[in-house]
């Protein structure tokens, strides 16, 4: 019985838990308004304050952003937030630096007034470069980029009339279009037309003239401001060079009716060359290295020039008369010396050291007995000279043949050798012997040292 009382009492706790948490419930819940930047939505929450409802709509707010009511202020149960967010706001105001600063205002007077800032009567707002008024509000935008146009007030000078005019364009040329003043770079400014405005200045206006030019058988028409007909004819990108003139003279008044003639006057000397080649040759030359050559003489074509003399006007030949014609200069043969000077060098190889007197560059290929029985039927075991196809005994071309037989040589990556077979190849191509043992297969560049001591009978130049 004891049990069954304690049972009662643990149900009745669990009931009254339950209906305390459900009071609870009843009593936080409530429905909040969230309002960003003019558009709404409800959202149902238990918080109690703006910033922990705010929290349960994911809303995230920006360092500069406005709430209303504030973060930690209490919420009833129809509550409505009020969210402002600020944008970013670049102030360019000309010669200072950029003022930057964030407002929930929309309003580019309230952002001028914050900046410290003021417009003057004749200066401008722009956004993106398109004027706006301060006391209108702007659409909603993260950021905004403004710039303080300044007026400049200046008076402007036409023939005799004065006037001041205030100047807002971002160059003067601009500002006069603006002021209901058209000006073109054509018309004559005593300030530039591209430049600044000068607060208090002067500028004095001479609006262009159309002006007609008769030039090499066209006409060039334009406007000009220009005092003298030298400066209009600049103006409109006639130039006047040499002997060329015109009606009026260059340094006269534009006439009245803008009318100018330019007839062109050139004189021309025209010389007719004709060159005449040089011979060349070559000599032994016992100054310079074996294998080297040297410029002992220099060839220079010579020239022979006629002379004729041509006068135009206007475009036309008016005369032409032949002043001569003569050789200017003879044509000087070049020389080349070829080295016939036997110096020895020494170098150190694989092999051991070499002392040669002569290196050439060849190309390389490689043969042994049994190479030419798809030529011959069978293998070949002797070289033209009596030697034993081996490695060590080396072929040239007939003609290398005929004056290096049985002569010692060096071949980089081979080693030493003689010379001691022939076969149809051109200079500068050796074939390194090999037996069929030990066959190295050969197709590149190497180098071919000429051991000495040197023959008597040395071929200055090797044949090709």
């Amino acid at each position: 019985m004891f049990t069954m009382f304690k049972n009662k009492l643990r149900w009745l706790a669990l009931a009254g838990t339950l209906a305390l948490a459900v009071i609870l419930a009843l009593v936080l819940h409530r429905n909040v308004t969230i309002e960003i930047d003019g558009a709404s939505r409800t959202v149902d929450t238990y918080a109690t304050n703006a910033g922990w409802a705010l929290a349960d709509a994911g809303v995230t707010l920006g360092p500069h952003d406005v709430v209303m009511p504030a973060l930690g202020d209490a919420l009833g149960y129809q509550a409505t937030i009020v969210v402002k967010r600020a944008a970013q706001i670049n102030l360019f105001s000309g010669a200072g630096p950029v003022v930057t600063l964030y407002s929930i205002s929309r309003l580019p007077a309230d952002w001028l007034k914050a900046a410290g800032l003021t417009l003057g009567s004749s200066d401008r707002l722009l956004l993106d470069v398109q004027p706006v008024d301060p006391a209108v509000a702007l659409p909603d935008a993260a950021q905004y980029n403004l710039q303080i146009q300044r007026g400049h007030s200046v008076s402007v000078v036409s023939g005799t009339s004065k006037q001041a005019v205030s100047i807002t364009g971002s160059t003067l040329g601009d500002g006069l279009w603006e002021a209901g003043i058209p000006v073109s770079p054509v018309d004559f400014l005593s300030a530039p037309y591209t430049g600044l405005a000068v607060d208090g200045s002067a500028i004095d206006i001479k609006q262009a003239s159309p002006v007609t030019v008769q030039v090499d058988g066209a006409t060039v028409s334009g406007k000009s401001a220009a005092a003298t007909v030298g400066q209009a004819l600049a103006d409109l990108g006639v130039s006047l060079q040499g002997l060329d003139r015109s009606t009026p003279a260059e340094d006269q008044p534009v006439p009245a009716s803008g009318l100018i003639k330019v007839t062109r006057v050139r004189e021309q000397i025209v010389l007719n060359q004709t060159s005449i080649p040089y011979k060349s040759s070559t000599v032994a030359d016992s100054q310079s290295e074996l294998d080297t050559t040297r410029l002992i003489s220099a060839g220079r074509p010579g020239i022979q020039v006629t002379r004729q003399r041509v006068r135009y006007e206007d475009g036309k030949e008016v005369s032409r008369s032949t002043e001569g014609q003569w050789i200017a200069s003879p044509p000087q043969n070049e020389v080349i010396g070829y080295g016939t000077k036997i110096v020895y060098h020494t170098l150190s190889t694989p092999d051991g050291d070499i002392k040669y007197y002569r290196k050439v560059t060849v190309y390389a290929t490689s043969f042994a007995p049994c190479n030419f029985i798809q030529f011959i039927g069978h293998c070949s075991y002797t070289t033209a000279n009596g030697s034993k196809l081996q490695k060590g005994v080396i072929g040239m071309g007939e003609a290398w043949y005929n004056l290096f037989v049985n002569q010692h040589m060096y071949i980089d990556g081979y080693g030493p050798a003689i010379v001691g077979d022939w076969g149809y190849v051109p200079g500068f191509w050796i074939d390194l012997g090999y037996s069929d043992s030990d066959f190295v297969n050969w197709h590149r560049n190497t180098t071919l040292y000429f051991l000495a001591p040197a023959p008597s009978n040395v071929p200055w130049i090797l044949p090709r």
